[in-house]
């Protein structure tokens, strides 16, 4: 509870201005005190940007570890960026390619385009250009179909994007690719 306490005390005069934007991130930090995965999940959210506090890419990491283990799939997309670019931690590719491959088989169609781009470049796990454009491919169809899973417009265009780099180098896996998205084993979310 002392914790919690001296959160709150210090992230209070941050968030007292009225019309701020900043305007709950008492409550957040109190329900990431708290250990609720959604709150510190969106705690971590404000260290990684810095909008309403100082940008600290550790506690970012940190706060993205916690929610992860508690089954946030984005925290696990989030975390892995931050250990393939080494960012608030050691940089660790195989780390980050394990937490994607996680997300990504949960359907979170920005770590599916991760996870593609790690496999078809060889980063952090060995390398394999078709399945790497199989979970790009993947990824556009679950971006445009499913928005709140770590999709919606910008994942599609980054998966767009990818594909043609993909396709560029490598335009002769096209059609073992489209093959290989139906093995992936990607839990399909009901709208």
């Amino acid at each position: 509870m002392k914790k919690v306490f001296w959160l709150c005390l210090f992230l209070l005069p941050a968030c007292s201005r009225a019309e701020d934007p900043c305007d709950d991130l008492a409550d957040t930090a109190i329900g990431a005190a708290l250990e609720d995965p959604t709150e510190t999940y969106n705690l971590a959210v404000e260290f990684y940007t810095g909008k309403c506090v100082e940008k600290n890419y550790e506690k970012a990491a940190k706060l993205w570890e916690r929610a992860a283990t508690a089954g946030v799939i984005s925290a696990k997309n989030n975390l892995g960026y931050l250990l393939s670019e080494g960012l608030g931690v050691k940089k660790d590719e195989t780390r980050a390619a394990a937490l994607w491959f996680e997300a990504a088989r949960a359907g979170h169609a920005e770590s599916q385009v991760h996870l593609g781009s790690a496999l078809f470049y060889g980063y952090g796990v060995p390398k394999d250009q078709a399945r790497g454009l199989a979970w790009v491919l993947n990824a556009a169809q679950s971006a445009a179909d499913d928005p709140d899973t770590g999709g919606g417009p910008a994942v599609l265009e980054l998966a767009n994007n990818e594909q043609a780099n993909m396709l560029k180098a490598a335009p002769e896996l096209l059609e073992s690719a489209k093959t290989l998205v139906g093995q992936l084993g990607v839990v399909r979310h009901e709208r």
